[in-house]
């Protein structure tokens, strides 16, 4: 694992902090040394440069995560290569400037490219993945956060429990892992002989579909739904991302993101929620002028919780 320690910025709270992000309790270190914490610890890389200049990497494995973690964030794991990137300046002064990120080049043991995966080609399941745990990095982290950005890559021959490793050309240097991961439960570490096609892990299940039926009077206005993920404190956790997947025939629908109330049981935790506006994105339908009968549509909501569904809606226009 490549690692520099020049400059007098201190990174032990960011690297503490992405230890745990997404997958795992917040702490302030780690006192037991389990397997996903090891692994952990290893995904990271920090290179503090001079003058305060500081890059930080994390490459989101499957070995990071806690033995019951979620199945789904898994799958999306070992299918695809996801890098965490950072790149900012610290002054002795506290005040702090990051670069914006564009581009990070990822290739395999063989120094093969990986094909960047954007983000809409990526399933529904992988993107409610990768929006949850941007949704916890963000929050955790504040202005360090909201600078870190998310590289996406298909895995290609890059398995971290097997024998191989993975380079980042990022910010003028190459950073690189060897793999398998300490930590790994199940490593591999002899050469892989079969092809990769025939070992890739299967894709995360399509996602649920829920049917909604509604009705509005003629050039009038309906709102569809309200997308929400809340802390049982009633923060949000962030904002949904939704994708049409078939647009109504005789209207439009408009997606914003704003306030309204949640609907939670009460025998939710969250249900106090519901006397107060929280944030979340609201779906809103308008049938064309004059037009009265049937329309419909379908679109998939990815949750900032890593919740994914896809919603079909029939509306009577009246």
């Amino acid at each position: 694992m490549y690692h520099k320690s020049k400059g007098r910025i201190n990174m032990i709270l960011l690297s503490t902090m992405l230890s745990c992000i997404a997958f795992s309790p917040a702490s302030s270190r780690i006192w037991k040394a389990t397997p996903n914490a090891i692994a952990g610890d290893y995904a990271n890389i920090q290179d503090n440069r001079v003058k305060g200049e500081a890059v930080v990497l994390r490459w989101i494995a499957p070995p990071t995560l806690p033995a019951e973690g979620s199945p789904v964030f898994k799958a999306v794991l070992e299918r695809y290569v996801v890098i965490l990137a950072f790149h900012g300046k610290f002054q002795s002064s506290g005040e702090a400037s990051f670069d914006d990120i564009d581009t990070l080049e990822a290739r395999d043991q063989s120094d093969k490219p990986l094909k960047f995966v954007s983000s809409d080609t990526l399933t529904p399941a992988a993107a409610g993945a990768l929006t949850a745990m941007e949704a916890v990095i963000r929050q955790s982290l504040g202005a360090m956060g909201k600078a870190m950005k998310t590289f996406v890559f298909d895995a290609g021959a890059v398995r971290s429990c097997e024998k191989g490793g993975l380079s980042v050309l990022f910010a003028g240097e190459t950073y690189t892992w060897e793999t398998p991961f300490p930590g790994c439960t199940n490593a591999v570490t002899t050469d892989r002989l079969t092809p990769v096609a025939a070992t890739a892990p299967a894709a995360p299940a399509a996602p649920k579909t829920i049917d909604s039926s509604f009705t509005v009077a003629a050039d009038k206005t309906i709102q569809l739904a309200f997308l929400y993920s809340i802390n049982p404190d009633c923060t949000s956790i962030g904002f949904a991302t939704v994708r049409v997947v078939e647009q109504p025939k005789h209207g439009k629908i408009t997606i914003e993101n704003g306030t309204g109330f949640t609907s939670f049981p009460t025998s939710n935790p969250r249900a106090e929620c519901n006397k107060r506006r929280s944030d979340g994105v609201t779906v809103i339908y308008q049938p064309e002028p004059g037009y009265t009968g049937t329309d419909s549509l379908d679109f998939d909501a990815v949750l900032a919780s890593g919740t994914v569904n896809r919603r079909h809606y029939t509306i009577d226009v009246r």
